[in-house]
């Protein structure tokens, strides 16, 4: 159990909806009962690293209504330069690395344990490991005997999208929060804080998925006209019966195939539920009044999503998903088959 300052609960100032995850986490700060180990997880970019940082900087801060945000650990804390806050994030591949065991490099778990070994200047550390469902089994069984025996007063916040992806071992040492998409609202003041504004702003604050970080990405004009370049693609091609119009449009090199996806899945599940069809949101060439072609765009998107995990090739994939795309069976979600790809 970590010890805390006596002033009281966090400072949730600036925090936008998990109002259930903060009341749990006031609580176990309130009755000095915060495990050594927590892991939350949820969509990326729906505020789960702002919220660890506030944690984090609870430790440090001796204000009242800790932490106040204001004084020089707080400030450190959210700059990253505070010397007993140990940061691990993913890298240009989208994973943490696991290390040399000898020669650990910087970023790496084997570097975090390392680094764990050494005494702290404020006599605590506080430890952020954003993406710890992209560490391999490997990395994760390294990292478990830290978190099995941290160094005392050693505050250990996991982040990840998806528990499944966790070491059970880890799972029963940490307290799990999942925390839930924001809601639209919540997505549209954070924008409105943020000053962003464009043509097809509500249109964005839908098919975010609740997560700011989609939304302000969706919120630069050449990312979201490529996507509603796509769909467009998608939409004719469906409502033709498979027929393709010219090829693939690209898309800027800084979103993945991944991010895509999930952003044209929240398009026509929207779409389907009818929420946007009598609106203004989106270009009128995209309106689908037909709820069985959005049903077979969902059904494409879910069977591309699958077929992303084997490593499929993208265009290939999807060019032929949408030319057999009049004999899908919309009865149900039945595993698709790529047997024709090349």
């Amino acid at each position: 159990m970590i010890s805390y300052t006596e002033q009281g609960l966090m400072n949730t100032a600036g925090i936008f909806g998990h109002s259930r995850q903060l009341k749990s986490l006031n609580s176990l700060i309130e009755k000095k009962m915060i495990p050594s180990s927590l892991l939350f997880t949820g969509a990326s970019g729906i505020g789960k690293k702002t919220i660890a940082k506030r944690v984090i900087a609870s430790l440090f801060c001796a204000e009242s209504n800790s932490p106040c945000l204001d004084c020089s650990n707080c400030s450190r804390v959210y700059s990253g330069t505070f010397p007993d806050l140990i940061e691990l994030e993913k890298d240009d591949k989208g994973k943490i690395p696991v290390g040399d065991r000898n020669k650990p490099e910087y970023g790496s778990v084997r570097w975090l344990i390392e680094k764990l070994n050494n005494s702290s200047v404020s006599g605590r550390y506080g430890v952020i490991i954003d993406g710890v469902d992209t560490i391999s089994e490997s990395g994760q069984n390294a990292l478990l005997k830290t978190i099995e025996e941290p160094p005392m007063g050693t505050c250990i916040i996991l982040i990840g999208e998806s528990k499944s992806r966790v070491l059970h071992t880890i799972l029963s040492r940490s307290l799990h929060l999942n925390f839930n998409p924001l809601s639209n609202d919540d997505v549209k003041e954070i924008l409105k804080e943020q000053d962003k504004d464009g043509q097809y702003k509500e249109l964005v604050m839908l098919i975010s998925g609740g997560s700011v970080e989609t939304a302000m990405k969706l919120m630069d004009e050449t990312v979201l006209n490529s996507v509603i370049e796509y769909a467009s693609w998608i939409s004719a091609a469906v409502q033709s019966g498979g027929e393709l119009s010219g090829d693939l449009p690209d898309l800027p090199k800084s979103l993945s195939n991944d991010f895509l996806l999930a952003v044209l899945m929240e398009f026509y599940l929207i779409m389907l539920s009818g929420k946007i069809l009598s609106g203004n949101e989106i270009p009128k060439s995209l309106l689908i009044k037909d709820k069985t072609a959005v049903k077979k765009i969902i059904k494409i998107l879910l069977a591309m999503r699958s077929g992303l995990d084997n490593n499929m090739n993208f265009k290939s994939m999807i060019k032929g998903l949408l030319y057999s795309c009049d004999q899908f069976d919309l009865s149900g979600f039945s595993k698709p088959d790529f047997t024709w790809i090349k």
